[in-house]
């Protein structure tokens, strides 16, 4: 019998963008939603923006905006940003709904009407400026056990102790600055520490069907044993001004507190999806109450465990709905081991990965890789998502297709074997040795594992959610595939026409073990299986089980086009660097959360780098080098004066470089020593006379040149403002005072500014220096440890052979490439690399739209021949 499951995301707040710590869930989710349709359940996938609160409230505000025009504008940027990572909800709502203060309305009155609400008087405490309560985090003051300044109410960063908002010591309002007032309201609350409540939620949460292991333990824990009276009731109120809803009977002097209505917004959504659907009430019944055999499994974090698997069940237990099948919870993301960070530039938002023309399967990938049942967090390692996609992805999965599609398609005019039986006899050859790589406590039988083991195995990992052991598995059976292709070695059996039906017969093995494997890979990569289906000239990919299935005998495949580039490590360091700057309210409005398009700071002149490299070359002094890129306002405008004297707290100092007008100084320092107790009482000293000293070693001058002019440049670019319009003719002399403005920059020496670009002219006689010559390239190989290289050993006919590194690997595999022609540029000078000397470099074509494309020579053609 097929399942039929709701299940739901967390509710993302509506005050802020979309980063790749929230994408873990969502990609979570949505890999087990993907993977239960293709065994045929019925599934429903709901979640919505949590739209209600003072953070909302006191955003909205500060923008000039309303609440509902702010929630509706995030709501746009959190919908563009999922659908970017290919998260397929059934239904996105938000709270702000006339079907969540329904549902809200219903439970609060169920549960007064079970006597499970009580009302009592609390002291809070209240801003007499903005005549508003403050939430715990919205007041600030000195934690009351160490007296650390800047703490928030409910807790102390630098102690780490919790304690209520009004035992915090010259306590000050967020939102005002006002010194706030204690101040008695009456609140309304769940009573959780009914004995109705206890003995429910012991039950519920310690039989082990509901929730992860690690999860009940915490649960346990939290409950305490029998008679601790652990449980405390829940304020489920707020008082105005609050954007929610008002609680029935208060007449808008109390309003549902917004972690009451937020898990109520599932069943929102889930409502607002059947009534579009055109769904009866007894078919929504069969989902929200109890009895039926429908699931309901919410995907959350770790850290909204406490709402989930307390407030929310015992709530819905209690106003007559059903409480949830499962609640899977899973961990943290760190990057490169830390939290993430804006100032790392590790904070990184989902609409900047996709702006910066990223994969987003490229991360869907690299999170199922590490994702599994448990609530252990993850890390994205940055080097190592590089290293796995392009290994992965690239170099075992998406090669099969690449090495096989050139010979079906030139040799075979993309018709494939007609022996189907052949075919499977040989695809069922094709093992994963599982005692090297599966973990016993899922695996029986380690021996060799054909695809339909493989496949069994899969299918057991998705359903439980061990997505790391799923790709490991899925990958391991690609490796077997290229071990099988390698081992029948089609580019030698292409060269002899007896091998022919021997080279199509493992060609289409190859592929019918490449659909496989798209199959499988399906949940997680949806649209590279997409693609793969359309190479494959195959219907869409739909059951999980057709996957064993081979193509039909004699099937005509489609025109290979490339299916996935590798990632570029430029890709993440400018992705890194990009999130580094603010994000700052932009004039459209077009940010995320109210935080504006990625405003990205003025660029390094190219020109200036340029130079910049040729002088690190020339100069052996590091203070001459600096001086040279400095000097004549060369560096984003701003003159700068060289061993300049300066007075700060009665004592004279000489500053290696110095900009008044930015207030910066620049020290560099000998790679001899480090910095000293009198540096270091000297850059104090400057620095509480308002200026800030950036110090470099020497051999970072010299060596490092580039990072060192982009930090300099980075830092002017936050302290010198952005050169205003220029006023008409002739209105600059009648402003006042009229002053000199600003001298522009220096051009630079003869030579190195914008001439030597690339829409510089040459003449007749500079092209003819370039010996341009045809090659055969003989043999092409990978390069251990290399990225982007292959190793190409060419045939230059009289000139010999040749050996050349080129970065081509992201476009080609060496089977593509073995004796091609090209074009070499044959007098380029030798050049010492890591991996070797090359002696010449291939031409190939690229652009923001793609390549590199290899240039090609027309038939006729022999190696060695002048290209005129």
């Amino acid at each position: 019998m097929s399942r039929t499951i709701l299940v739901t995301s967390a509710l993302p707040y509506a005050n802020g963008a979309i980063h790749l710590g929230h994408l873990i869930e969502y990609i979570q989710t949505d890999i087990w939603v993907r993977f239960q349709r293709m065994q045929g359940a019925e599934v429903i996938y709901v979640c919505a923006d949590d739209t209600h609160g003072t953070p909302i409230m006191l955003r909205a505000e500060a923008e000039g905006v309303t609440p509902e025009a702010l929630i509706t504008r995030v709501y746009g940027e959190h919908t563009r940003d999922f659908a970017g990572f290919l998260v397929s909800f059934d239904n996105y709502h938000t709270t702000n709904s006339p079907e969540n203060r329904a549902y809200c309305e219903e439970i609060y009155l169920r549960l007064k009407e079970r006597g499970l609400i009580d009302v009592r008087s609390v002291e809070q405490f209240f801003d007499p400026v903005k005549s508003m309560f403050l939430p715990d985090r919205y007041i600030k003051g000195e934690c009351p056990k160490c007296g650390a300044k800047d703490q928030y109410g409910d807790s102390c960063e630098v102690c780490g102790s919790t304690y209520s908002p009004t035992d915090l010591k010259n306590p000050y309002s967020v939102v005002s600055g006002a010194a706030p007032v204690r101040k008695a309201s009456e609140h309304h609350f769940f009573k959780l520490s009914d004995p109705r409540c206890e003995a429910f939620l012991r039950a519920w949460t310690q039989g082990g069907e509901h929730l992860q292991p690690e999860a009940g333990n915490k649960m346990k824990e939290w409950l305490g044993e029998q008679g601790d009276n652990k449980l405390a009731d829940w304020d489920i109120s707020r008082d105005p001004p609050y954007f929610g809803f008002e609680i029935p009977g208060t007449d808008g002097a109390k309003f549902f507190y917004v972690w009451l209505d937020a898990p109520v917004g599932y069943f929102a959504s889930f409502r607002n999806y059947c009534d579009r659907a055109g769904k009866s009430q007894a078919e929504i019944d069969a989902f929200l109450r109890p009895g039926a055999t429908t699931e309901l499994v919410h995907f959350i974090g770790k850290d909204i465990l406490y709402f989930h698997a307390l407030f929310w069940p015992a709530m819905l237990e209690h106003a007559g709905y059903r409480t949830p099948s499962k609640v899977f919870a899973h961990g943290f993301l760190t990057v490169n081991g830390e939290k993430m960070s804006k100032s790392r530039g590790t904070f990184i938002t989902a609409q900047s990965y996709l702006e910066l023309g990223l994969n987003p399967e490229w991360l869907r990938y690299y999170y199922a890789a590490k994702l599994g049942s448990t609530m252990e967090d993850i890390d994205l390692n940055l080097d190592d998502f590089v290293a796995r996609v392009n290994s992965d992805l690239v170099g075992k999965y998406v090669n099969i297709a690449s090495r096989c599609a050139g010979f079906i398609s030139k040799r075979f005019d993309g018709y494939l074997h007609a022996d189907a039986a052949g075919v499977r006899r040989e695809l069922d050859s094709i093992t994963v040795d599982g005692s090297k790589l599966i973990e016993a406590d899922l695996i029986a039988d380690t021996g060799p594992m054909s695809v339909h083991a493989v496949a069994s195995y899969l299918s057991l990992y998705f359903n439980s959610r061990e997505y790391g052991k799923a790709v490991r598995l899925a990958m391991a059976y690609a490796g077997s595939v290229n071990q099988y292709y390698d081992r029948a070695q089609p580019w030698k059996l292409g060269k002899s026409a007896e091998d022919s039906d021997r080279l199509q017969l493992v060609c289409t093995v190859a592929l019918n073990a490449f659909r496989c494997l798209s199959i499988f890979l399906q949940p997680v990569l949806p649209a590279l299986s997409a693609k793969a289906a359309q190479f494959l000239n195959a219907d869409a990919f739909s059951m999980f089980n057709e996957a064993v299935d081979i193509l039909p005998a004699g099937h005509r495949i489609g025109a290979y086009q490339h299916l996935m580039t590798r990632i570029d490590p430029k890709q993440v360091t400018a992705l890194v660097e990009a999130n580094k700057e603010s994000l700052l309210p932009s004039p459209s409005g077009r940010g995320a959360g109210g935080e504006g398009k990625l405003q990205r700071k003025q660029s390094l002149p190219e020109d200036l780098l340029g130079y910049a490299r040729r002088l690190r070359t020339e100069q052996t002094d590091a203070e001459n080098l600096m001086w040279l890129l400095l000097r004549d306002r060369r560096l984003a405008g701003t003159k700068f004066r060289r061993r300049h004297p300066i007075e700060a707290e009665g004592n004279r100092y000489i500053l290696d470089f110095y900009s008044a007008e930015a207030k910066l100084a620049i020290e560099l320092d000998g790679s001899q020593h480090a910095q000293n107790d009198y540096d270091q009482a000297r850059d104090s000293a400057l620095k509480r006379a308002g200026i800030e000293v950036i110090r470099f070693w020497d051999n970072e001058v010299l060596q490092q040149t580039e990072p060192v002019l982009e930090r300099i440049w980075t830092t002017l670019m936050d302290k010198v403002p952005s050169p205003p319009t220029p006023l008409p003719e002739g209105e600059a002399s009648k402003k006042a005072g009229g002053g000199k403005s600003p001298s522009p920059p220096a051009p630079l020496p003869e030579g190195e500014g914008s001439k030597t670009g690339a829409d510089a002219p040459i003449t007749i006689d500079d092209f003819a220096k370039l010996d341009l010559r045809v090659a055969r390239i003989a043999r092409a190989e990978h390069v251990e440890g290399a990225d982007k290289l292959l190793k190409l050993t060419l045939d230059v006919g009289s000139l010999g052979t040749r050996t050349v590194f080129a970065g081509i690997k992201s476009a080609y595999e060496p089977a593509q490439l073995d004796g091609r022609l090209t074009v070499m540029v044959a007098n380029l000078a030798p050049r010492k690399m890591k991996f070797g000397v090359s002696e010449g470099m291939i031409l190939a074509a690229s652009d923001e739209n793609g390549g590199p494309f290899l240039l090609a020579v027309d038939e006729g053609a022999k190696p060695g021949m002048k290209a005129k």
